[in-house]
């Protein structure tokens, strides 16, 4: 198995468990993860990073420019949605996610960089 494959199952890890992972901190109910506060989100990120450990595995890691591009975009808005909304504490949560998506585009990248040299 090759390193870029490898960082690719990273980056699917990462996703996979900052989605579970806590997101919020609210003053009631605890700790929130990603996916029980944005449901629909959560599924998508879930789903893009299933695709991402396939790509991965089956060495078509020029793909995971639209899975890494997608779980990006998704975080950020959701993220940003968070910020705004102003009564909730940030978790560490994010940092998976984010650190997720940007290693994924980092394989895309270096694949694209090997692929053009």
């Amino acid at each position: 198995m090759k390193s870029k494959q490898m960082m690719g199952i990273v980056g699917f890890v990462l996703v996979f468990l900052g989605v579970f992972a806590p997101v919020h901190s609210l003053p009631i109910l605890g700790n929130v993860g990603y996916i029980a506060k944005w449901n629909i989100a959560g599924v998508l990120a879930l789903a893009l990073s299933a695709a991402t450990l396939v790509f991965s595995l089956l060495d078509k890691c020029r793909f995971l420019w639209g899975t890494g591009t997608g779980i990006l975009v998704l975080v950020g808005i959701t993220f940003m949605f968070t910020i705004a909304e102003g009564r909730s504490g940030i978790q560490w949560g994010w940092l998976l996610l984010f650190t997720g998506g940007l290693l994924i585009i980092g394989v895309a990248l270096y694949e694209e960089i090997e692929r053009r040299s």
